[in-house]
């Protein structure tokens, strides 16, 4: 997949509140291919290298921020199509990113922890969120399906490591798919896991939206186990992330379409929101939408008794 564009929002993200989102890659770029995934086919595994795309990030950061200022944003949150410590220029963009004085967030899935050069650079980030699904290799290889080795014990034992050296604030993401990590030992290993480690806050969640894999959430009460046992723990720094309607604070956009199509591509969005969103900016929801499948920018896919409205590029990989 293809997307031309380094920057949207801002919007309420589930984990971090007011943000907004930053994409540093231009084509799907990542070392997993997750059955949970709602990308489509991943492009490439490493980061296709431009001369200017680095002078286009900054112009179009620095031009995006300078029309709707930083007024209440929570963070800078790096959650591209992909896995974002691939980029070579990972290091140039925090530094840049820094300078507006906010915090910066990235989203990680951990295949990278290994690697020092990584590891001190993620030591860097204000915020850093990291997925982490599982112990047995048997289940990362085949939910996750990595292109690169990767040993979810050796992943442990950097995010302990990670969480000692690190000041910033550690997020785990848990992703519970039935039939694969949802199983009661699972669940125990993954408790004591997440008890070893400590971070701030941990994620559970669930491939509540349409995906590449078929994958599907688990019973409720394999929710309520692994929920019920982390708070005993850790009160109040354990959520349950299921749908939440986006709250699009933005009512300012220049072009609702174009930012449209892409924050729908970054996150799932059912169509009811998407109403939502066209009434912000007193569009007719049902015309505008229809006039978008029309033209082939959007395309609408039912899972799990939603419709959601996603880009015509992600959407042609899940019909």
């Amino acid at each position: 997949m293809i997307l031309n564009r380094f920057i949207g929002g801002p919007i309420l993200e589930p984990r971090l509140k007011k943000v907004y989102l930053i994409n540093n890659y231009e084509y799907t770029t990542c070392n997993f291919m997750c059955k949970y995934c709602y990308l489509g086919r991943i492009f490439k595994d490493s980061c296709p290298s431009y001369l200017d795309r680095l002078t286009r990030f900054e112009k179009q950061i620095e031009e995006y921020i300078r029309k709707y200022g930083l007024r209440s944003i929570k963070a800078l949150l790096i959650s591209p199509i992909g896995e974002p410590t691939l980029d070579p220029e990972l290091p140039t963009i925090l530094k840049y990113l820094k300078s507006y004085g906010i915090p910066v967030a990235l989203y990680t899935n951990g295949s990278t922890l290994s690697n020092n050069h990584i590891f001190n650079l993620l030591k860097q980030f204000d915020i850093v969120m990291i997925k982490f699904d599982t112990l047995r290799k048997d289940v990362i290889d085949d939910l996750n399906k990595p292109s690169i080795r990767v040993d979810p014990t050796e992943v442990y034992y950097h995010l302990t490591r990670f969480r000692r050296e690190y000041r910033g604030k550690l997020y785990l993401d848990i992703m519970l798919v039935e039939g694969y990590n949802d199983h009661i030992e699972d669940l125990n290993d993954m408790i004591s896991a997440v008890k070893a480690i400590n971070p701030n806050k941990v994620f559970i969640n669930t491939p509540y939206y349409p995906n590449r894999g078929g994958a599907r959430p688990p019973k409720t009460e394999k929710l309520t186990y692994i929920y019920t046992r982390l708070t005993k723990f850790m009160p109040n720094r354990v959520e349950i992330v299921d749908y939440i309607p986006e709250s699009y604070v933005n009512k300012k956009m220049d072009d609702p379409i174009e930012e449209f199509i892409y924050i729908s591509t970054l996150y799932p969005m059912t169509k009811e929101d998407a109403y939502k969103y066209f009434k912000l900016f007193n569009l007719n929801p049902e015309e505008t939408l229809h006039d978008l499948i029309k033209l082939g920018d959007v395309e609408i896919v039912t899972w799990l008794d939603r419709e959601y409205v996603m880009s015509n590029t992600l959407a042609r990989k899940l019909l």
